[in-house]
C-alpha cells in the first residue's frame, strides 16, 4: 500500500478542519520541496504559484499552461499531492484540480503579438531590416 493510500484510510471520511491560506501554503511548500531532490522541474512548477483557499468549499484550482503539463501532473502527483494536503490539513473534503490557464496561442492573438515562427520573423524584420540579409546569406528558413 502506497503512502497516499495509508494517508487517506487515516483519514476519517468526515475530518473536515478549517485551515488558513498560510497553513495550505506551508503545506504546499513542503511537497514541493520534498519534490525538490528527485524532479526539480515539478518542484519550479509548484512553487511558481500556490492556490488559494477558496472562500467556499475546498476545490483547489491549479493553473497551468498546457495540456502536456496538465497530464503530466493529473497521471504524476495528482493523488500524492491531494492526498498529502488533506492529511497534512486534516481535511477529507479537499479537492485539486489542474486547470488550463488559456490558450497561449489565442492568447497572444488578442493581443497582437507574434506567434508563429514567420509572424515573429515579420514583426522582427519590421524592426530591423537588416534580418533580411541575414536570412538570405545563410538561406534561413522561418518555418
Amino acid at each position: 500500500m502506497d503512502e497516499t493510500a495509508k494517508a487517506q484510510k487515516a483519514l476519517s471520511a468526515n475530518e473536515c478542519n478549517d485551515f488558513s491560506q498560510e497553513e495550505l501554503e506551508a503545506a504546499w511548500k513542503n511537497f514541493a520541496k520534498d519534490e525538490s531532490s528527485h524532479r526539480p522541474r515539478l518542484s519550479n512548477l509548484l512553487t511558481s504559484q500556490i492556490p488559494q483557499k477558496p472562500a467556499e468549499g475546498f476545490v483547489f484550482r491549479f493553473m497551468v499552461d498546457s495540456i502536456t503539463v496538465k497530464d503530466y501532473l493529473y497521471k504524476n502527483i495528482h493523488k500524492t499531492l491531494e492526498g498529502y494536503l488533506r492529511e497534512n490539513l486534516h481535511n477529507s473534503k479537499i479537492v485539486l484540480s489542474f486547470e488550463m490557464a488559456g490558450d497561449a496561442e489565442s492568447d497572444a492573438r488578442e493581443k497582437g503579438l507574434p506567434y508563429t515562427s514567420k509572424e515573429k520573423y515579420m514583426y522582427l524584420l519590421n524592426k530591423n531590416a537588416d534580418l533580411k540579409l541575414l536570412r538570405d546569406t545563410f538561406d534561413l528558413e522561418t518555418d
